[in-house]
């Protein structure tokens, strides 16, 4: 009998082992907007829709694609043809801005009716993946190392192709004056450049129990970032022949990262639009008096384009940079505030 009994107890705790051995983890939601500076109704759900997912930051991770209609969005015009990739993946353009779909297919709709008991359903689904995230930036913040593990916590075959995308993120993005006609002065979570591009990277499409990859980046950032404080990374996998996302992950911005406070004395210095082909403008706030002029290279170091010194009082300034004897090609601002000295990479497109 109490062989019997043991025998009973051993296949209990080996049915507890294998179910903990093969147990899925927890999923992190992946929430994808496409908006557009531009766009009305946009600017109408966007506090909201912020305010939701700001209260489930451990629950869901966003991802915003600024699109090229229905008007101006100089986010869009630094990386429009990745946008384009994710607008056709989605087809979102026949559906038209605002639009938001969480883990691919869950949701996919107008983001106005994204709800709490949405994201609860969802990240009450378990996942069989973890994914690992982490992201450095080089000691003079113009380069950035990615780090992403998958592990496999689920044996499963999938149709595919299944995919990790990677995206670089500005978590906040804030301008004094609105860049389109929406009036919307401050983004979150805005998509800036995917690795290694909008096709992600191919993964296996069966995996086994404890199966694991490790994906790097060492990229140089994008010249257009308006803040390196802000720098996000947000990874996912997807399953392309459903659009399902198996599982998400979100690496933080590192405190202290960016140039963007200078001395003390300026602070959230942006350019944009950039790339350009005309003119972009220079945006820089002052906590006092100083004397500012800026300057213009090619990439021989030839002075290009100049604004002589003169003296800015506290507040929010503009200076629009001429681009219109500049050929198409990489160029250098150097702006002089007080005692120190703001570069930034302009590219000129013609």
């Amino acid at each position: 009998m109490k062989k019997l009994l043991y025998i009973a107890l051993a296949a209990v705790l080996i049915i507890l082992i294998g179910a903990n051995v093969n147990a899925q983890s927890q999923r992190l939601v992946l929430f994808e907007e496409f908006s557009n500076a531009s766009c009305g109704p946009c600017a109408a759900i966007n506090p909201a829709l912020k305010t939701l997912l700001d209260a489930n930051e451990t629950k869901v991770v966003s991802v915003k694609y600024q699109t090229d209609w229905p008007g101006t969005d100089p986010m869009n015009a630094q990386n429009s043809s990745q946008v384009a990739t994710r607008v056709s993946y989605y087809g979102v353009a026949g559906v038209g801005v605002p639009h938001g779909l969480e883990d691919g297919n869950v949701f996919n709709g107008h983001p106005g009716n994204y709800t709490q008991a949405l994201i609860n359903n969802e990240y009450a689904v378990s996942s069989p993946f973890t994914m690992n995230l982490s992201h450095t930036l080089s000691s003079d913040h113009d380069s950035i190392f990615i780090t992403c593990t998958i592990n496999c916590t689920q044996a499963l075959t999938v149709t595919g192709p299944l995919k990790c995308h990677v995206a670089i993120t500005e978590n906040e993005i804030h301008f004094t004056f609105a860049p389109g006609s929406n009036g919307e002065k401050n983004f979150y979570d805005i998509m800036r450049k995917m690795l290694p591009s909008s096709q992600g990277t191919n993964l296996t499409t069966t995996w086994t129990l404890g199966q694991s990859q490790v994906i790097n980046f060492a990229v140089p950032l994008p010249a257009y970032i308006y803040n390196n404080d802000q720098i996000a990374v947000v990874a996912w996998i997807q399953d392309n022949s459903d659009k399902n996302v198996k599982q998400a992950a979100f690496s933080a911005p590192l405190p202290d990262a960016g140039i963007n406070n200078i001395d003390g004395i300026v602070d959230n210095i942006n350019v944009y639009p950039n790339p350009f082909s005309n003119s972009t403008n220079v945006e820089f706030t002052l906590s006092q008096t100083e004397k500012v002029s800026a300057n213009v290279y090619n990439l021989i170091g030839e002075k290009v384009w100049t604004v002589k010194e003169s003296s800015f009082n506290a507040g929010t300034h503009q200076i629009n940079v001429n681009g219109n004897n500049l050929t198409q090609g990489i160029y250098y601002l150097n702006i002089n505030i007080g005692n120190s000295t703001f570069t930034k990479k302009l590219t000129v497109v013609k």
